[in-house]
């Protein structure tokens, strides 16, 4: 049998080791040929080993693995390998020896269970893991690695030729998956008239894009630069351009402070939330410890998949409220009460009725004001406007002390970082629901795309608490302003440059001849620049994934249409294909957030779809819906 796998990122890897563990489990006497495919080396482009130390991962270190555990409930074999914690202490022994870049020795060296690795690090245990799959390869396996781009495919009888970007020899494969990961998109018609007006006036206009494949030497020092954005992507510029350019940050008196190097640019940046993203507490959690629900259960999610027309709002959001609540309250009385009243709280808190929840509360001595308040969380600053920048940012400032002081107390003592990390820890619960269409579409669309999901990021996906203590020193340095609230980036024809303010803040109008796009743009394969995608799609192989409601409205997803695990592509028709599959990024929308890695001893999504891929593309004996079914436990 021929196979081949498209893009090598840690889903790639993750599937090549499950197809090879399966051979090696069940079918020595069979004869496979693997293509694996990508234009980077194993690891891909996001995680390639030669970008720069200043861009890490939103992980720790004790939480991030390749490979099955004893807590995977999967149909292949279970091969345990390190995690990246584990990798790195292995590697320590042996230290002086590594043919690594010192950066990257000394990061391994100083590396502990709650530290952010950086991406350069973990592209470093993709290759290595890699190479560990490759030398344990039975005779009965030879592997082709192929650094070229898949560029199209057709099918034939019984196999399909693929067709190669640089090689003019084709190839030949009876099963082919597709893990490619992000693919850049088509400009939208906002981004094509910025594009457009920085090229008329001789501006530089950064367009939506991985911040490691950006080139910001055209960015000279001291000149204004706008950001777009305050999401994940904005702190990997932040750290680029001011840390990157040779600034340093130092601690005196338990005080950050910014210490320029005259390289930097002043970096203006602003969102519609104006607020960057909630700081991750700091990790008290072992690398398998997660919140096991309370309300949204095993049986609840039965129950609720069996509903037609099911509606995030309405029927999900009130039992994740409830999860999150519950921890922030018991964690509120442990702190003020102690453990035994704390117990004592939660039993009653789950086994009574929501509407004597707020008297609960108030027995159990929890003040009106400490009330967990959902709209205070999400929207900080109320209805508030605000005089000037200055005004702005003296508020600001106790903003961000007050969530730097709770992510130090951690992800399970500080209340409202222990409730927030109990949206990480649902996810899984909640994809069973949302996944291939469980919620209608409007709901899709409007409460879970459009509400919920932003609403998830901002308070649960944050970044380390170190970048928002940078954040606020590199404002009190004068380096980085932050607009406001409701912040619009426009086009000024009058001056010839980019222009940003926010609409509630005064005199916040702010002029440069920069503009980063610091979104990460949507999944959209109709919009993708993936020429492979494209080709499918015009051929037919492939087809976008819709939800259609009885009252004829259909939400067009922009994700690849697959079938739940094994995740077979389904084509234009409708119609199941059994020998393509695709994986992960691509079929966002289909699945919910997809750009999640595997986790240790938590039976990881990832890790069990991986294995039914494998086990599908070798036809070992396997029941779909039973596979999908064990995401549950």
């Amino acid at each position: 049998m021929k196979i081949a796998i498209v893009g090598l990122g840690p889903r790639g890897i993750s599937v090549f080791e499950r197809i090879v563990s399966n051979i090696l489990s069940e079918l020595k006497s069979e004869s496979y040929e693997i293509f694996l495919i990508d234009p980077h080396p194993p690891g891909g482009a996001v995680w390639r080993t030669d970008q720069s130390p200043q861009l890490l991962m939103n992980t720790v270190a004790s939480q991030i693995t390749l490979f099955t555990d004893d807590s995977v409930q999967c149909r292949g074999p279970i091969v345990n390998g390190p995690s990246l914690l584990e990798w790195a202490n292995e590697l320590r022994d042996k230290i002086d020896t590594l043919d690594m870049p010192t950066v990257i020795t000394e990061e391994i060296y100083s590396l502990e269970p709650n530290s952010y690795p950086t991406r350069a690090l973990y592209g470093y245990y993709l290759k290595d893991s890699f190479n560990t799959i490759l030398e344990e390869l039975p005779s009965n396996i030879k592997i082709n690695l192929i650094q070229d781009t898949l560029i199209n495919l057709y099918p034939n009888n019984e196999d399909y030729t693929l067709f190669l970007n640089k090689s003019l020899t084709p190839i030949k494969a009876e099963k082919v998956i597709f893990t490619t990961g992000h693919s850049d998109q088509k400009l939208t018609s906002a981004e094509e008239h910025f594009f457009e007006f920085a090229n008329s006036n001789n501006l530089n206009y950064f367009p939506p894009s991985n911040p490691a494949d950006v080139n910001l030497d055209s960015i000279e020092p001291k000149t204004p630069v706008i950001i777009r954005g305050l999401g994940l992507n904005f702190f990997d510029y932040m750290s680029l351009l001011t840390s990157g350019r040779d600034g340093k940050f130092e601690e005196i008196n338990d005080k950050l402070n910014y210490i320029p190097s005259g390289k930097e640019p002043l970096l203006i940046a602003g969102s519609r939330r104006g607020l960057p993203y909630h700081s991750r507490g700091q990790n008290q959690k072992g690398s398998s410890e997660r919140h096991i629900p309370l309300f949204l259960k095993n049986e609840v999610i039965e129950q609720l998949k069996h509903k037609n027309n099911l509606s995030f709002k309405k029927e999900i959001w009130p039992f994740v409220k409830l999860e999150v609540e519950s921890i922030y309250y018991t964690t509120l009385i442990r702190n003020l009460y102690g453990i035994e009243k704390s117990c004592q709280f939660l039993y009653e808190f789950v086994n009574c009725a929501i509407e004597y929840h707020k008297d609960l509360l108030i027995n159990f001595g929890v003040k009106s004001e400490l009330f967990f308040d959902w709209h205070k969380i999400s929207c900080p600053y109320g209805d508030k406007k605000f005089n000037s920048i200055t005004d702005f940012h003296n508020w600001l400032d106790t903003y961000l002390h007050n969530d730097i002081n709770e992510a130090n107390l951690g992800n399970k003592n500080s209340p409202l970082k222990a409730a927030l990390d109990v949206l990480r820890d649902i996810r899984n619960e909640i994809r069973i629901l949302v996944d291939h269409g469980g919620i209608n579409a409007e709901s899709y669309k409007e409460e879970l795309r459009n509400w919920y999901t932003p609403l998830n990021a901002f308070l649960s996906i944050g970044p380390p608490v170190q970048r928002i203590k940078e954040l606020r020193a590199l404002i009190r340095a004068g380096i980085l302003v932050l607009v406001g609230p409701e912040a619009t980036v426009a086009t000024s024809p009058i001056n010839k440059d980019f222009k940003i303010s926010s609409n509630r803040v005064k005199d916040s109008i702010f002029h440069a001849k920069n503009l980063i796009d610091a979104r990460l743009p949507s999944v959209n394969i109709n919009q993708s620049k993936n020429i492979l995608i494209s080709n499918m799609l015009k051929a037919g192989l492939a087809s976008e994934f819709k939800i259609a409601t009885n009252n004829n409205y259909i939400f067009e997803s922009g994700g690849l249409a697959v079938t739940p695990p094994p995740n077979r592509l389904i084509d234009k028709n409708g119609k199941v294909n059994p020998n393509l599959y695709s994986f992960g990024i691509p079929t966002e929308g289909v699945h919910w957030v997809t750009a999640a890695g595997a986790r240790p001893g938590v039976n990881s999504v990832t890790l069990l779809e991986s294995d039914s891929i494998a086990r599908d593309v070798l036809g070992c004996n396997i029941t779909i819906n039973n596979v999908y079914k064990q995401t549950i436990s």
